[in-house]
């Protein structure tokens, strides 16, 4: 066998990784919050270039590694004909194996610098590609298994694959008996569908076979640009089918479990993206990398497609589609038989524009009370304090308008400004002195109404008293009463 280490791992604090802390860590995932990588797998010019040196197993299948360093944690690749391909976790410490069952069903587990390990046997996957509309095959497509399938979880990026060839035909070899997953990615301008299925293998001395089928779509291409700056937009480009649409039908055979593969296409350093989609009804989805800069589920509401009764996403293949996950969702509708599609996406980058509060003399004040009565849902939607001498407000379109309201307590100073698009600059409030209101509320008969709050609003009330007060925003209630007179 093959026995290699892809990654070395140490604690950020540099204190050593003992069994204690892996069994209060409890999985895998949860101990990489600590460490760091000291050593990886690089790649340069197409050649992956080892961590350490590739050692062999000797005829009784033991090795030997040198250089991980103490107190560490190496995850180390093993391969072998006919046998599975494995990761294992090994610390550089005696002990003994700690174990530990996920949700999956599946081991974490993390062995001792000296250990046992028992590999399964393998059966290699054999097959061939072909295009669904012309039945030719199709070379260079890749064939994986799924990276977040459990039995391959730990399997680096590139290890466990294969393409096709000329006649787009594959070996896939190193996968588990049982349950597989597999990935068919299409290459690149293909018009071809990506999808997965499931296979499961069983041990025999003859290869198994999966012939595969991909649907023929429409290729869309187009560009991810920023309208508002003009720079190009680098992000995740996924798609969507609506279950109700028809060529879903086409994707897998029915008699193997399988669906939609979003292959995880991205836009370039131009904005530039070109993605399979199938004819008939579906969704380009895009999730920017700068994630901050953009609102989320932009263009959700211009799209008419099924939804999920008991919430807003929509009702689509591989998955439901959920707008709060993407900045901007894209109605397609290819018609059958289209080859190519222009697709351009247009995002709007939100503008942080910064201001300064002050007094009457023009003095630089901090520590007021802010509100912005026209924020949007999550942002400062109430009185805050304010702690700095620059304020921040997000704005998202050129004609967005924000009312805001400041009011410092200690020096009774209030103001308002009323903020519409993009300033050339910062802005600068002066506030001026606070006014008060002096009243008497009585009820129709003109008797006065004692122990009442008043609140002051600046949104539109509902009809319904309790519904108005529900909604509106109060400043400094408890300076606002009636007393037993209803002044």
């Amino acid at each position: 066998a093959t026995v290699r280490v892809v990654h070395i791992w140490q604690r950020r604090d540099g204190s050593p990784i003992t069994s204690d802390k892996i069994v209060k860590a409890a999985t895998y995932h949860s101990l990489l919050q600590a460490l760091q990588p000291i050593t990886e797998i690089s790649a340069t010019a197409g050649v992956r270039l080892p961590v350490m040196p590739v050692v062999q197993t000797y005829a009784d299948g033991r090795f030997t590694l040198h250089g991980v360093g103490r107190d560490r944690l190496a995850d180390v690749l093993v391969r072998a004909p006919r046998l599975e391909m494995a990761v294992l976790h090994v610390r550089s410490q005696r002990g003994d194996v700690i174990k530990f069952r996920t949700g999956s069903g599946q081991d974490d587990v993390f062995y001792p610098c000296e250990f046992t390990r028992v590999l399964g046997p393998s059966t290699p996957i054999e097959g061939q590609i072909v295009d669904a509309a012309s039945k030719q095959p199709i070379a260079g497509v890749l064939v994986r298994p799924r990276a977040d399938d459990p039995p391959n979880r730990w399997l680096p990026d590139q290890e466990l694959w294969a393409k096709t060839n000329a006649d787009g035909r594959y070996r896939l070899e190193g996968l588990p008996i049982g349950r597989n997953v597999l990935e068919i990615v299409p290459p690149a301008n293909s018009p071809c569908i990506p999808q997965w299925f499931l296979f499961p293998t069983h041990f025999s001395p003859a290869p198994a076979v999966a012939n595969v089928t991909l649907a023929h779509g429409t290729r869309v291409r187009g560009r991810a640009t920023d309208a508002r700056t003009g720079r190009p937009v680098r992000g995740l480009v996924e798609y969507f089918a609506f279950t109700n649409n028809r060529a879903l039908a086409g994707v897998v055979d029915a008699k193997r479990p399988g669906n939609l593969l979003n292959a995880g296409i991205r836009s370039d350093e131009n904005g530039l993206f070109s993605i399979a989609v199938l004819p008939g009804p579906g969704i380009v989805a895009f999730r920017a990398d700068h994630q901050a800069e953009f609102l989320w589920g932009e263009g959700a509401d211009r799209i008419t497609g099924k939804k999920w009764e008991d919430n807003d996403r929509f009702s689509t293949a591989p998955m439901e589609c959920g707008p709060e996950f993407y900045h901007l969702l894209t109605p397609v509708d290819p018609a059958p038989g289209a080859e190519s599609l222009v697709l351009n996406l247009t995002l709007r980058s939100i503008v942080t524009v910064t201001g300064k509060v002050l007094s009457p003399k023009g003095k630089t004040l901090r520590d007021y009370s802010m509100f912005d009565a026209d924020g949007v849902p999550g942002s400062k939607t109430a009185w805050y304090r304010e702690p700095d001498e620059t304020f921040e407000i997000k704005v998202h379109s050129p004609t967005e308008r924000h009312r805001l309201l400041f009011y410092d307590r200690p020096l009774n100073l209030a103001g308002f400004y009323e903020l519409i698009g993009e300033p050339a600059g910062p802005i600068e409030i002066k506030l001026q002195a606070a006014g008060k209101i002096v009243g008497r509320l009585v009820d129709g008969r003109g008797k006065p109404l004692p122990e009442v709050t008043l609140v002051i609003s600046t949104r539109v009330p509902h009809q319904e008293n309790a519904r108005a007060k529900a909604d509106t925003n109060a400043i400094h209630r408890s300076q606002i009463h009636a007393d037993d007179q209803g002044r």
